[in-house]
């Protein structure tokens, strides 16, 4: 405004450290993942996390599912089941009176149809199409695209309609 020189701050370098199931090659300045899984950046550390995939219904055929990473059920998981994840879960259909306990987001394509004795608790974010009698339980944001009905919600977030969330759900998985 004067017309005189004003110094920067002096900033430090910003690095992020290869962590679990990642390699760093110096001599190309990249990282590589050792496994295929879901990437993760948590503070400065990158990390790859294991994926398992339900490429059918969760049921009498794979039984409850407790897993170390995300966890992505291709279609629906029936009545009377529980699946819990250390980091994300992904249900690509419908949740009926089931159980699903995650240490990251829950997203959920269709909706969740608890009928009374369902239950889902997340971390972080839950995401999805609509619920009906169920418990909701997030210690972030409740996103929500249709409706909520005869639903006990607890949020430490906000709970709110949201439009967007199936382009969430497309960029963290990378599904089509």
């Amino acid at each position: 405004v004067f017309g005189e020189v004003i110094a920067g701050k002096t900033s430090k370098e910003s690095r992020i450290v290869a962590a679990r199931n990642v390699c760093y090659e110096e001599s190309e300045n990249k990282f590589y993942a050792e496994i295929s899984g879901q990437p993760c950046l948590k503070g400065i550390k990158l990390t790859v996390l294991p994926v398992y995939t339900v490429p059918h219904d969760v049921d009498y055929s794979t039984g409850n599912i407790d897993f170390l990473g995300s966890v992505v059920v291709s279609t629906n998981v029936t009545s009377g089941f529980r699946v819990r994840a250390s980091e994300d879960i992904l249900v690509m259909g419908v949740v009926e009176a089931a159980e699903l306990h995650a240490g990251g987001e829950i997203f959920i394509k269709r909706g969740f149809m608890g009928a009374g004795k369902g239950k889902l608790k997340a971390k972080k974010r839950i995401i999805l199409k609509y619920a009906s009698s169920g418990n909701i339980v997030s210690d972030s944001d409740l996103l929500v695209e249709d409706s909520l009905l005869n639903c006990d919600v607890t949020s430490r977030g906000k709970v709110r309609r949201s439009e967007e969330h199936t382009s969430e759900l497309q960029s963290q998985f990378r599904i089509s």
